[in-house]
């Protein structure tokens, strides 16, 4: 797998020991990011379980400022500090080693806030009305942000939740991505 854009354009990642993590193909990821198009510059860009990182170092290399990656699994966590490494982008990165629910809540809770989250959980074990609520306050989202939550295609996420509204629907293979806003009051 490689960084499809960017300065870093062309580089191998990683993506663990016979590609354990399965990283967002590179069709969602150009259309996520052809979406964004110059948004990414400058932003800081919410990574939550990152895998192989693959998202976040690919906002990186289109020049967010900084990237944060939620991921609670040791190998991957491995993974993705070599992709950084690898990559240049160690100083522009933080790892959080924590389960998602516990990271949102730190970052909540440190007031920390996101230009662009985005949310890759497992297709078929997961319950996305549980993380969409989580999410749904608002309070890690800048004014202005997105959050962008990938799922299988058979997977219908709701329209609104609390105070998102979804914006866009990108199509890619077998995977969408929904991407919401907050709502204007």
């Amino acid at each position: 797998m490689r960084v499809i854009g960017g300065d870093k354009r062309g580089f191998r990642l990683s993506t663990g020991r016979r590609g354990r993590f399965r990283p967002s193909a590179e069709r969602i990821r150009k259309s996520f990011f052809d979406f964004l198009g110059e948004r990414v510059v400058g932003i800081r860009f919410l990574d939550c379980f990152a895998g192989s990182g693959a998202m976040g170092i690919e906002a990186l290399s289109r020049g967010a400022e900084v990237a944060i990656f939620i991921e609670e699994n040791e190998e991957a966590i491995k993974v993705i500090e070599l992709n950084l490494r690898k990559c240049g982008f160690r100083d522009r990165s933080l790892i959080l080693p924590l389960n998602y629910e516990r990271a949102l809540n730190e970052l909540k809770w440190r007031d920390e806030r996101f230009d662009i989250l985005f949310f890759d959980p497992p297709y078929h074990r997961f319950d996305y009305l549980e993380l969409l609520a989580l999410v749904a306050d608002g309070r890690l989202i800048s004014e202005g942000g997105l959050a962008a939550f990938e799922h299988f295609h058979k997977l219908t996420l709701p329209e609104v939740v609390d105070k998102l509204i979804r914006v866009k629907l990108l199509r890619g293979g077998d995977s969408f991505i929904s991407v919401y806003q907050l709502k204007e009051d």
